[in-house]
């Protein structure tokens, strides 16, 4: 196999390991919980087969062998001659996260946790009444095959079908370096279609052609089985065996499951009759993982493990796909962002003419405002990815912080179909982690303290997603102590990050938890101590244009918010005037706008302004002063009223009101430096240059900002 070719292709196993382990992980969170049937089952197995086969294609020896062990202790359950039990689950979801451990190591290399693996294995095996394999002699040079394949011997000859389908080519596939890949696997010989139309006349899009390949191998054809499940979406593959010589065993190779290439050591387990079995492996009732499910009613009684009569299932409609490289969609993105600053230079400009003799242009300028908009959209939508691709890792945080703090407890996951930009969802699994560990080490009680609470003795922590506007609200919560805020304030005094006489409201107290090196554990462990994380967090989220807030009830629990953009490229934002110098507040944040009167308005004896709107009084915040915009003031009476998400509604009083229009977000931080209170800034139509301002950050740092909110808040 070439090189690049090689590559090429490890690339796709590791992209298909990262969708087969997310189902894995699903499919096991099912059985833990109680809710799981022998689809469940049946789903499981097939995804650690898929990755073991995927792994045997590049002799990922560590992959291989573990993933071996756990799909032949799949088969006994799906065969149902191993007990569900939830300490049965327990070892499977264990099992579950080395094999994760084990592609990461086989992507990224690094060193591998060999003890934790061990282990691991050594309960599969005595779950499966395995025996491990013996050593094998240091002359046998082994080949890149899966470990059952290494211990059976023999000689095997079968062929394989490969009928490409209309999308094989366009889904990224090239037959030639397919086959010189299977080179490697005993692949002898090559049959192209019989009729094969001229060159001229070949239609990319028809599909259609069919390949023979013979194989002379060592090797069963079941090996190959993870080598062409990458191909399965887009071509019809068959595997032809030779017909069994007279006296041989009937049921072929093909009819065996996978873990009858199990080590010889294993024992053989006969499958019970299909009336005593029963109509799904017993409900699993453990706590932990996902929260609890109900053992809802199974579908299918003992034929489900595939041994029934031949009815053929309509297989579902697969939707044609293409893999593309992020760069050439951010490439894609960056073009469309350029389409709508120009197509903002020409509304500006033809705003600056006459053109009410010509309703055409007019017509045209709207028909492409619109139609810039879609595909704007249409782009966004090819970035955007569910939150569940992060959210799946973070039952296995929990796990292991679980064992390692003898803490029980519980996750909870919320919206994880939220869909949010594929940029900013490779960058939260690190926050997400940091604070999950905050949660599970500092806010959860432990299991006889939260019992002389009153209080459950598993922990519970929600981890939830929801679309708020043009903005995605990541929360974490958990039923823990919260922050205690005397402790607090006593180590933050005891640092010299406050003074003493300096008098902090409950907000700025919690807040402290942010600040680099601060830490209330009084000892260093494995888990915290150290003072890194939640400054690391913020961070973080101020780099994807967000923000981090929480909200503390001592005693009842602590809850974080991280606020994020739907994208980073495109913002829908108000165009406001103060001074001379125009700004954008964006628009998911604006409530409404009016012009204030004279009598609703008041001062406060700290300084600061409230105005009277319907009943209420919101703290009033003059734009000028909180961004010191110099110049004479022109009319400052029209009021924003604006969302801050964390301390309410708020009024800014801003000149002069613009408009509402769609700009393009360009970072300030990566060609200049942060701005506290600026989240970024864009090109206007007339080509000037204006700050997007970030509202909350505006209100907590700003002059004036303060006071009325002390004073309402």
């Amino acid at each position: 196999m070439a090189m690049d070719d090689a590559e090429d292709y490890q690339a796709i196993f590791f992209s298909e390991c990262s969708e087969l382990l997310v189902d894995l992980q699903e499919r096991l969170d099912e059985l833990l919980d109680g809710g799981g049937s022998m689809d469940t089952v049946n789903a499981a197995f097939r995804a650690v087969h898929s990755i073991k086969g995927g792994a045997a294609a590049f002799g990922f020896r560590d992959l291989i062998a573990f993933a071996h062990v756990f799909e032949t202790v799949m088969d006994q359950v799906r065969s149902e001659t191993l007990e569900l039990t939830p300490e049965v689950c327990s070892i499977l979801m264990r099992a579950g996260d080395v094999i994760a451990v084990l592609v990461e190591h086989a992507r990224d290399g690094g060193e591998l946790p060999e003890e934790r693996v061990e282990r691991v294995l050594g309960e599969l095996r005595e779950l499966g009444n395995l025996e491990a394999p013996a050593e094998k002699p240091a002359e046998a040079a082994p080949a890149p095959v899966a470990e059952e394949v290494l211990e059976e011997g023999g000689f095997h000859e079968f062929s394989v079908t490969i009928t490409i389908s209309d999308n094989f080519l366009f889904s990224g596939h090239d037959p030639l370096k397919m086959i010189r890949a299977l080179k490697a696997h005993g692949l002898s010989r090559v049959t192209p279609p019989e009729t094969i139309a001229p060159l001229a006349e070949i239609d990319l899009h028809a599909g259609g052609l069919t390949w023979t390949l013979d194989f002379e191998s060592d090797a069963p054809a079941s090996a190959l089985d993870g080598f062409f499940d990458i191909y399965r979406h887009a071509a019809d593959i068959d595997v032809i065996l030779p017909a069994p010589e007279e006296g041989a065993d009937p049921a072929g190779e093909s009819e065996a499951p996978p873990a009858a290439a199990a080590p010889a050591q294993a024992p053989a387990v006969a499958a019970p009759p299909a009336e005593a079995a029963p109509a799904r492996p017993a409900a699993a009732s453990g706590g932990g993982g996902r929260g609890a499910g109900a053992a809802g009613g199974g579908n299918g009684g003992g034929s489900s493990g595939g041994d029934g009569g031949e009815h053929p299932v309509e297989k579902p409609k697969m939707a044609k796909s293409l893999r593309v490289e992020l760069p050439r969609i951010d490439r894609l993105v960056n073009l469309v962002g350029e389409i709508v600053i120009t197509q903002a230079v020409m509304a500006q400009k033809l705003s600056e003419i006459d053109t009410s003799g010509n309703l055409e242009l007019g017509h045209a300028v709207e028909s492409m405002t619109r139609q810039t908009r879609e595909l704007q959209e249409s782009v966004m939508a090819i970035r955007a990815q569910p939150v569940k691709s992060v959210f799946q890792r973070m039952p296995r945080v929990v796990r292991d912080l679980s064992d390692t703090l003898k803490k029980e407890a519980r996750l909870v996951l919320a919206g994880e179909h939220t869909e949010v930009d594929t940029t900013v969802i490779e960058e939260l699994a690190e926050p997400l982690t940091h604070m999950l560990r905050n949660s599970m080490d500092h806010g959860l009680e432990g299991n006889d303290e939260r019992e002389q609470l009153g209080k459950s003795r598993i922990g519970t922590i929600r981890l939830a997603a929801e679309h708020r506007g043009e903005r995605v609200i990541i929360s974490i919560e958990d039923d823990g102590r919260g922050i205690n805020r005397e402790r607090v304030l006593s180590k933050a005094i005891e640092k010299g990050l406050v003074q003493p006489e300096e008098q902090l409201t409950p907000d700025d107290i919690d807040n402290l938890i942010f600040h680099p090196g601060f830490s209330t554990a009084s000892e260093i462990s494995s888990v915290s101590g150290r003072g890194v994380g939640m400054d690391v967090v913020k961070k973080k989220i101020q780099t994807l244009g967000g923000r981090c807030t929480l909200r503390n009830v001592p005693g009842k629990g602590l809850k974080f918010m991280i606020t994020l953009p739907l994208t980073l490229a495109v913002l829908d934002g108000m165009t406001i005037c103060v001074g001379d110098q125009r700004f954008i507040l964006p628009l998911s944040s604006v409530i409404e706008a009016l012009r204030i009167e004279d009598d609703q308005t008041e001062a406060l004896p700290n300084g600061g302004r409230v105005m009277f709107l319907r009943g209420q009084y919101l703290p009033l915040i003059s734009l000028r002063q909180a961004l010191r915009v110099e110049g004479p003031v022109h009319h400052e009476d029209m009021a924003i009223v604006v969302d801050t998400e964390t301390n309410g509604l708020v009024a800014l009083l801003v000149d002069e009101l613009i408009g509402q229009r769609q700009v393009v977000l360009k970072s300030l931080e990566a060609n200049f430096r942060r701005v506290e209170g600026v989240s970024g800034a864009t090109i206007l139509g007339d080509g000037r240059v204006a700050l997007i301002l970030d509202v909350p950050a505006l209100v907590r740092g700003g002059p004036g900002a303060s006071s009325g909110m002390e004073m309402y808040h």
